[in-house]
């Protein structure tokens, strides 16, 4: 049987190549890739928007937070430090899953 090998390797790889771009000088933009990260999107349910706001404020300073529209904001972090999970606690509601609704259903 022949051995399975798997090299990781970034999507980016070919396309992202480290080197200077645009007007000379002192760059004004930097890109960097992060891997091995959580994503988790919390968005004010109607009515409840001073409680996301309540919430934002708990995780300030503790998370990378990125405002994604009204009432809503991603939370951005590093090896599984805040995934729902984690992040039960500080939010205003529980979290449910599209496949926990389901099985209310």
């Amino acid at each position: 049987m022949a051995e399975f090998s798997w090299d990781t390797r970034s999507p980016l790889e070919r396309a992202l190549v480290a080197a200077r771009y645009g007007a000379p000088g002192e760059a004004g933009v930097s890109l960097n890739e992060i891997r091995n990260f959580d994503l988790v999107q919390v968005m004010a349910r109607r009515g409840k928007a001073a409680e996301t706001v309540n919430a934002e404020a708990r995780l300030r300073g503790d998370a990378t937070l990125i405002w994604s529209g009204p009432d809503q904001f991603l939370v951005l972090s590093n090896g599984g430090k805040h995934t729902i999970e984690t992040l039960a606690p500080v939010l205003p509601v529980r979290p449910r899953s599209p496949i926990n609704r389901m099985r209310e259903r």
